[in-house]
């Protein structure tokens, strides 16, 4: 975008800051040149900021007011790279926390924001673990509901709480390593979602219990096939951190009910609604050192056709292309 002041004609490059702390705290800031740029954007992710680019995708606030749900947001106008002007369509694709709670009205929203699939990756039982309530969850309004668990085997809280006490001694590889474990034991769910968007283009929710990690991971798999750069994914992923703050004191009770030898729960209730960008883009990284890139993993592990991978992108850029 080009502005001028004083006859002169310069660039303007708006980024929107977040912080990791407070939510809701959206802010644009215009510089005139790319060096000022990338100095104030290295300067801000030093400190507590989640920042992102808005010519790479979004141009306003993604989350949006659902009742009863939490960390709804919307995921299209990302700029891909396998175009100069395709971007990810907007309504295609959403990603929230579990739904248990979502309401009469909050459900109408959902109808209403175009979702015709909701993909739920959590495990049987998990909600009603993580909640310490039944799962009321429903697929009302004619909304089809996909239930892919992108984990194996019976949901254990007691294993996840030994997970991030095990993170907390160890860098981002470690993390980033769960994540790609995903994509090898999780070949056949990852097929089940990629075919979804190669035989629709209708609205698809995709929700895992925060709405943080499965559903991050297959997020940045989406995005990263549709050519979306990895810094603007990782970007994407952090979002989270600062709409999951209110869940800490209800994981804080489970951890200490699990362990009460733990010395902090607090402090590993706080890992666990962390969202690390730099966790996703050495995701990001590892799959296009591993298997030669998230369109080589799905023909290699999940069988798809170069053609099948090609109507994906189809499905998912707007203006549509040949790729």
């Amino acid at each position: 975008m080009h502005s001028s002041k004083g006859g002169e004609k310069f660039q303007i490059y708006q980024w929107r800051i977040v912080t990791s702390i407070k939510s809701g705290m959206f802010l644009k800031i215009q510089v005139q040149d790319p060096n000022t740029f990338n100095h104030l954007q290295t300067r801000l992710r030093q400190g507590s900021y989640r920042v992102m680019d808005y010519n790479h995708g979004l141009s306003n606030n993604p989350f949006l007011e659902v009742d009863g749900a939490f960390n709804f947001r919307g995921v299209g106008g990302y700029r891909s790279t396998l175009s100069p002007d395709a971007v990810i369509r907007e309504g295609l694709i959403y990603r929230t926390g579990h739904l248990s709670d979502v309401t009469s009205a909050g459900w109408h929203t959902v109808k209403s924001l175009g979702v015709s699939t909701i993909i739920d990756m959590t495990s049987p039982g998990e909600v009603e673990i993580f909640t310490g309530a039944p799962d009321k969850t429903l697929s009302p309004l004619g909304i089809e509901t996909l239930h892919l668990p992108l984990k194996q085997g019976v949901f254990s809280m007691a294993r996840q709480v030994r997970k991030y006490q095990v993170y907390r001694s160890t860098g981002p590889e470690v993390i980033a390593e769960g994540y790609l474990n995903l994509l090898e034991v999780g070949s056949a769910i990852i097929r089940r979602v990629l075919e979804h968007f190669r035989d629709n283009a209708g609205g698809c929710l995709i929700h895992c219990a925060m709405g943080k990690d499965r559903t991050g991971v297959i997020v940045g798999l989406l995005l990263s096939l549709a050519g979306v750069p990895h810094d603007t994914i990782a970007d994407e992923f952090s979002l989270s951190e600062a709409h999951l703050e209110h869940l800490q004191p209800r994981i804080a009770d489970i951890v200490e009910s699990i362990d009460p030898n733990e010395e902090d729960p607090l402090g590993i209730a706080k890992m666990a609604t962390e969202c690390r960008r730099d966790v996703m883009a050495l995701t990001l990284q590892c799959v296009d050192e591993r298997y030669g890139g998230i369109g080589q993993y799905a023909q290699d592990h999940c069988g798809f056709l170069a053609e099948e991978i090609a109507r994906i992108r189809q499905n998912m850029l707007c203006p549509k292309i040949m790729r």
